[in-house]
């Protein structure tokens, strides 16, 4: 809970101490008004005060003997609204400053985990559930929010009692002792309720995030679950999680109301007892026993307030807890910033012009830790600039860890990736991604037309680049006969455009960057002949142009390309023409090309 403080803090130190003033000047003005008002009222006549009133409010308001008696009572009431006015004044001020401390920080903190989930290495995004970090940022945060303003008014309820227990224990220091004892003593018989409170905050945020699971599973696979006819069973799982999300709050709520109901029936006893005790033992006078009652009804509530914010804010806990755990995940494998390059590293990523080739030099590569258990291990091979190098091999030989490592999104654990004869270094990433891109298997698309799709990752293409890339990637025909051309909506993930289509838009998004070396992953793997045959046209558009590194499953890929490499168990166990490896009887390509057969 200490760190969440300290967070807060650092984040808004000088709006922080601002707010903290008000608190106190709000405070000090509010005790004064309870202070002053009765006892003057009692001094001028207006009350019954009993035979000496307060007697230091007395020294204090000398000055009211020299005023006509008439205007005694209109100065007292005028002081009177000056310092509830200053009050008021000070407390919208307060709220406030407690809105932008909040909402700051909770723009600080989606801000911060957002660069952090953009810059993070890919090894550690593909580690991570996206609907945890998606629930994160919807509900966790808010979360932590809500345990900020209730951090806020612990503070500000602090200041309030403390000075309302000052006047208290300045009219009478045995009742303020006494009562502060039964307060105390009532804390301590409710300290589990704060251990109780963390371990529903727990479970609440383990709830929330096999909800968002659930939720984000079943809108990804929606037309699987059809298929299957398994909507009950989805339907009950579900239930079953927000049952659990109910018991919680349930949980939550019975935790708050157990001292609410505790400090309720102490405050009726103690407040009685007080009066009691004023009135029989201490001979305290009717003014000073209004105040101590008035003050006594205050403060004591402020007990209950502060007993359920503190659980409130431990039941949020978990969630700051989480988010920092993520936060130190992504900082410990942030990629390096943009910007960040020393004169030499940016002179060398200027040179990097690919006039011959990539070269993978003995590279190693594991998704674990365990000696002996690498993916790839002293791959070795070129990708000579301005052809077409296909990789091949069954599912799981490292085809798609090879790409990896060429994007940079994975970084080899042994060996080197050069570019000519300048080594591919992590300060060199993003220099390097500007002159790729990248196709993937599964076309992301974002729900607006065409035109944004393609906008959104080249915001300053031309209208004749945009269709000068539709062109190139054989689209054109099929956006021209669109009932909006280019303005058409696609719908979520471009649901209303076939396969074939979907890809050829990515495509083209993909060329409007006017890249060195084009990545293509799969991306013919899903369609049908017909689709495929204009991939494969937009491909021959291309050849010669720039550097095109395609993983194909499907031969037909693989017929027109300059260079092939087979990739088997980690290896590149063949690399050669198509005519060349198709002909080597025994070889791996052979047998490929026998079984498809």
């Amino acid at each position: 809970m200490t760190d969440f403080f300290k967070s807060l803090y650092r984040y808004s130190r000088k709006d922080f101490i601002q707010n903290l003033l008000f608190m106190i000047i709000s405070g000090i003005t509010g005790g004064v008004g309870i202070l002053m008002l009765i006892p003057l009222l009692s001094l001028i006549g207006i009350l019954d005060g009993g035979n000496a009133s307060i007697e230091w409010v007395r020294r204090q308001a000398g000055f009211l003997e020299v005023l006509p008696e008439a205007a005694k009572l209109p100065v007292i009431l005028c002081a009177y609204v000056i310092l509830i006015v200053a009050q008021s004044f000070f407390s919208r001020r307060m709220l406030l400053l407690n809105t932008r401390i909040i909402q700051g920080y909770v723009e600080y903190l989606r801000v911060r985990l957002f660069e952090k989930t953009v810059n993070v290495e890919w090894s550690v995004m593909i580690s991570k559930n996206k609907s945890d970090i998606s629930n994160m940022f919807a509900v966790e945060i808010n979360r932590i929010s809500s345990g900020g303003v209730l951090f806020l008014r612990l503070i500000s309820d602090a200041i309030v009692f403390s000075v309302h227990l000052a006047i208290a224990f300045f009219i009478s220091p045995p009742l303020t002792v006494f009562v502060m004892i039964c307060g105390v003593v009532l804390a301590f018989l409710m300290r589990s309720t704060l251990r109780d409170s963390k371990s529903v905050g727990s479970k609440i945020h383990e709830t929330n995030k096999r909800l968002l699971f659930e939720i984000t599973e079943q809108l990804n696979g929606v037309k699987e679950v059809k298929s299957y006819g398994i909507e009950d069973r989805q339907a009950s799982k579900f239930n079953e999680i927000c049952s659990k999300i109910k018991e919680n709050l349930i949980r939550h709520t019975r935790l708050q109301a157990r001292p609410q109901l505790l400090y309720s029936i102490a405050a009726a006893v103690i407040v009685s007892l007080v009066f009691y005790l004023m009135a029989t033992f201490f001979g305290i006078e009717p003014a000073s026993m209004i105040i101590i009652l008035y003050v006594f009804s205050r403060t004591w509530p402020i007990f209950t307030k502060t007993q359920s914010n503190l659980q409130s804010i431990m039941v949020a806990i978990p969630s700051f807890e989480s988010y920092g755990r993520l936060i130190d995940d992504f900082s410990r494998r942030e990629e390096e910033p943009r910007g960040v390059v020393t004169a030499g590293e940016d002179t060398a990523a200027e040179e990097i012009r690919l006039r011959r080739q990539i070269r993978f030099d003995r590279v190693c590569f594991s998704y674990r830790t365990e000696e002996d258990s690498f993916h790839l291990k002293d791959v070795s091979f070129e990708i000579p600039v301005n052809r077409t190098t296909v990789l091949v091999g069954r599912s799981g030989a490292g085809k798609s860890t090879i790409v990896d490592l060429l994007l940079m999104f994975l970084k080899p654990q042994g060996g080197r990736i050069l570019a000519d004869d300048i080594e591919l270094t992590p300060v060199l990433e993003k220099q390097w991604r500007r002159r790729i891109s990248y196709v993937p298997q599964d076309a992301y698309l974002l729900n607006g037309t065409i035109r944004d799709n393609l906008l959104h990752f080249n915001p300053s293409a031309s209208d004749p680049e945009i269709r000068e890339a539709l062109e190139t990637a054989a689209a054109m025909d099929f956006i021209n006969k669109l009932p909006e051309s280019l303005n058409t909506h696609i719908g979520d993930r471009g649901i209303r455009l076939s396969g074939g289509e979907k890809q050829r838009i990515v495509l083209a998004r993909a060329l409007l960057r006017h890249p060195d070396i084009l990545v293509l992953d799969e991306a013919t793997s899903s369609l049908d002949s017909h689709n495929e045959f204009f991939i494969r046209q937009a491909i021959a558009n291309l050849r010669g142009k720039m550097t095109i590194v395609i993983i194909a499953h499907r031969l037909t890929t693989v017929r027109n390309a300059d260079h092939v490499l087979v990739i088997d168990d980690g290896q590149v166990v063949e690399s050669g023409s198509y005519d060349e490896l198709s002909s080597r009887e025994g070889g791996r390509f052979y047998e490929m090309i026998e079984f498809a057969k």
